[in-house]
């Protein structure tokens, strides 16, 4: 209208060019917000999983803290009477620990996929679950010395039961021969 030449754009900045651009720029910004979700989501599952690490080691600690105590208990056996009370005590103890070791498992498990997955503070997840699986282990090594102590003890029971029963039968052979009765025919004094 006022005698100016028509605009023609540069090559590469066209309005179709310019359209393309931008729906690229929406597209490269789509996938940055899905990806970015994708990864808020991931995060969110770690921090639940570590959350159920932490609440599950706790009771593990906890377990094995209690367990330790009953087991490191050097009264264990006072007399001879208590030593079949001390061994089903202690069969039951073992029972409970050999029953808890899919626990232990699941527990080195859970960390070990928190620390694949590159948790934030995936080395005190593993100083962690390293310290539990010793102590577990620990338990375990102190229940087989211990119950290697008490069957030691119950055979040395049933060694003196036999003993005391070898003991009265010796003394009855004692008090017949001390006797003066010969009998007064073959047979009797055979």
């Amino acid at each position: 209208a006022q005698g100016h030449p028509k605009y023609t754009p540069p090559e590469g900045k066209t309005i179709n060019d310019l359209e393309m651009a931008w729906s690229r720029l929406e597209k490269a910004e789509h996938e940055r917000d899905l990806t970015l979700k994708l990864e808020l989501n991931r995060l969110e599952q770690l921090e639940q999983k570590y959350l159920k690490f932490d609440k599950k080691a706790k009771l593990r600690e906890d377990w094995l803290s209690d367990k330790l105590s009953i087991l490191s208990d050097s009264s264990f056996i006072l007399n001879t009477a208590q030593i079949d009370a001390t061994f089903k005590k202690h069969e039951a103890i073992g029972a409970d620990i050999l029953a808890r070791d899919e626990r232990f498992n699941q527990l080195d498990e859970l960390a070990q996929y928190l620390i694949k997955e590159d948790y934030f503070s995936k080395e005190t997840i593993r100083k962690r679950n390293q310290q539990i699986q010793v102590a577990y282990s620990n338990l375990l090594e102190q229940f087989e010395k211990r119950k290697a102590i008490i069957n030691t003890f119950q055979e040395l029971q049933i060694l003196f039961q036999e003993m005391e029963s070898l003991k009265n039968e010796m003394l009855e052979l004692e008090n017949s021969f001390q006797s003066k009765e010969y009998g007064e025919y073959l047979l009797a004094v055979e």
